[in-house]
């Protein structure tokens, strides 16, 4: 598949423009999409969490994607992302082309989905939830786990 993306790259004059890393370490990956001008997620799976849009959304960066499965919970068109029609890749397009071009959006969206992000998924936040569901669970008289 990289040789076909290469050879793609090639005919489009692009090479100078896109970097092909091959495989990288977690840490690399966030370190490209923390200077990454959109995060662009075009996964046609409903996915059950969307990890990687909340970690763009973390680090402040706006993301074009189709807002399928869970990702609809902080992926909000035109607040916190650019939601492109599913399955349409040039509605996808579309939606990178105008963050690409409007850095006053794109900066807007970054924010408002770094915000969201840090609401849902902080340390803080994610210890409080599981504090409470935890006193929850010590309340009952018994605990169901199925």
């Amino acid at each position: 598949m990289a040789n076909t993306i290469a050879r793609s790259l090639a005919e489009l004059d692009l090479e100078e423009r896109v970097t092909l890393t091959g495989r990288i370490d977690h840490a690399e990956v966030l370190a490209w999409m923390g200077r990454a001008r959109v995060v662009v997620h075009p996964s046609l799976i409903p996915e059950g969490f969307g990890l990687t849009i909340l970690e763009a959304m973390m680090l402040g960066r706006p993301v074009a994607g189709f807002g399928k499965g869970a990702t609809v919970d902080w992926l909000t068109n035109d607040v916190t992302g650019l939601v492109a029609e599913p399955a349409n890749a040039d509605a996808l397009a579309g939606a990178v082309e105008v963050l690409l071009r409007d850095f006053g959006l794109g900066a807007r969206l970054g924010t408002a989905g770094a915000a969201r992000a840090a609401a849902l998924c902080s340390p803080d936040t994610v210890q409080e939830a599981l504090i409470k569901l935890y006193h929850t669970a010590l309340a009952r008289d018994k605990v169901l786990v199925s």
